[in-house]
């Protein structure tokens, strides 16, 4: 100090009272002592990463800088959303994590090609979109925000969107009063004219459903008792209103939702689960898949359209593992017995990957199920799911002989209940008529909604009383 002036004193000593001030703004004396303490009595071999990791926890959270979306390809070679999210780190955008979402179709395996071309570039088009929203005002509305506020990122995303919905259909309308002008206009013209004026529909894309050509009693049935190529026109069931690009929405809470997630140090369904309950929950429990044994319906040769899926079902109590050991063995004591039935084509698959066998019965796929059930090394116990414990009877009638005549029930001897049970998807709409307004369930065989439940659902569960659930059915007006 002898060496230094005054003014250097006095600035030395300013910025001392400076520091002091700084640290204690941030707690950082406090911090310091607290981590130390704690420390001393953990003992971590690395020091210093204890220091990292204690002082993360009171780091300021990690915000949205950036968001980026692009195009990728799925499995199947359609048109993917990607949405990542991206924080700036010690001066560097750093990605924090990031989602996929599928383009949005309702088509199904059976519909003809015209309408998969269509459906393919509407699906091009909703990506596009996706990709325009989340570089534009999504990006700008999000830019800022906390990746742990969860309910806040999801509520600005609705916001956004109900403004980008609310002009899609302003845009709508537009171009349908413009086309309403523009027909009025040609057929005031051609009545003037004396020239019939052609209808003037909007430029978007329609949704109509393609009805099956009306045929001959008893079409769909050949020579010689082959198969009949199907026709690839179904009914579609109808498509849900959703607007090109919405995805965006998904795909973006997806990708802030996973950061959060890692951010918090959580694996995402933790993170899920405990913005749902507000708090950290311990025990979780794995939700019992149905599984896919057999496929068939209108998108697979033979006859059977009644039956796109067999469905394996498991009894509520099984863990996950017992399923899936189970179904595994099933599945491919399957695939062997329908190859030596078939031969090669017995082999074939579905688009999904499960065995689609050419029969054409909806009995023979229920049979196969039943029978490479029951041959197994251990056999699988396939049937209707009963309560775990006898139905409790009468202490009056246990005790008394004379009480209708029923014997003491003993629980040793009660039925066993499965581990499974069966489920038949019906995806009825690919086989609905809605030109006869009938089903052909079998190619060439048509009945009403009546007469699918008296004569071919009710025969079904009669004889096969492992069924317990049928999926779509019927089309929604029946």
């Amino acid at each position: 100090a002898e060496y230094m002036g005054d003014d250097k004193i006095q600035e030395v000593s300013d910025l001392r009272m400076r520091a002091v001030e700084y640290f204690k703004e941030n707690q950082l004396p406090t911090l310091m002592q607290t981590a130390l303490n704690q420390m001393f009595y953990k003992q971590p071999d690395d020091v210093y990463a204890y220091l990292v990791d204690f002082f993360l926890q009171h780091s300021k959270s990690f915000c949205i800088d950036k968001i980026e979306a692009a195009e990728y390809l799925d499995c199947k070679g359609q048109p993917t959303l990607k949405a990542e999210v991206l924080s700036c780190v010690n001066g560097h955008y750093k990605t924090m994590s990031s989602a996929f979402v599928s383009s949005f179709n309702q088509l199904t395996d059976a519909s003809p090609s015209e309408k998969r071309e269509q459906d393919h570039e509407e699906r091009r088009k909703s990506v596009s979109d996706a990709i325009r929203y989340i570089q534009g005002p999504i990006h700008d509305s999000l830019t800022g925000t906390t990746i742990s506020d969860q309910s806040k990122v999801d509520q600005i995303l609705r916001e956004v969107i109900g403004t980008l919905d609310a002009e899609h259909k302003r845009e709508e309308a537009l171009a349908l009063a413009a086309a309403a002008e523009q027909e009025a206009a040609l057929e005031a013209a051609a009545q003037s004219g004396g020239i019939e004026a052609a209808p003037v529909t909007p430029n978007k894309p329609t949704h109509d459903k393609a009805p099956s050509k009306p045929g001959k009693k008893g079409a769909g049935t050949g020579t010689g008792g082959g198969t009949v190529p199907k026709t690839p026109e179904v009914a579609e069931a109808p498509r849900d209103s959703m607007f090109s690009g919405s995805q965006a929405v998904c795909a973006v809470s997806s990708a802030v939702c996973i950061a959060g997630a890692a951010c918090n140090k959580l694996q995402p369904f933790q993170y899920i689960a405990q913005l749902v309950h507000c708090q950290r929950v311990e025990a979780y429990s794995l939700p019992i898949p149905m599984i896919t044994l057999l496929s068939g319906g209108r998108s697979i040769a033979g006859k059977q359209n009644l039956i796109r899926e067999v469905l394996l079902v498991p009894r509520p109590g099984l863990s996950i593992n017992e399923v899936m050991s189970q179904a595994k063995e099933l599945i491919y004591k399957l695939s062997i017995d329908i190859s030596k039935k078939l031969g090669v084509s017995g082999k074939m698959s579905s688009e999904q990957g499960s065995l689609a066998p050419t029969w054409d019965k909806p009995e023979q796929l229920l049979d196969a199920v039943l029978e490479s059930a029951a041959t197994l090394s251990t056999p699988l116990h396939i049937g209707p799911i009963h309560p775990t414990q006898s139905e409790p009877v009468d202490a009056a009638t246990e005790t008394d002989p004379t009480a209708g005549g029923i014997e003491e029930i003993n629980p040793e001897e009660s039925i066993p209940t499965p581990d499974f049970c069966l489920g038949l998807h019906c995806a009825s709409h690919e086989y609905w008529d809605p030109v006869k307004e009938k089903y052909e369930f079998v190619g060439g065989v048509f009945k009403t909604a009546d007469e699918m439940v008296d004569h071919v659902y009710m025969d079904l569960l009669t004889k096969y009383p492992a069924i317990q659930a049928l999926i779509d059915p019927f089309v929604q007006q029946d």
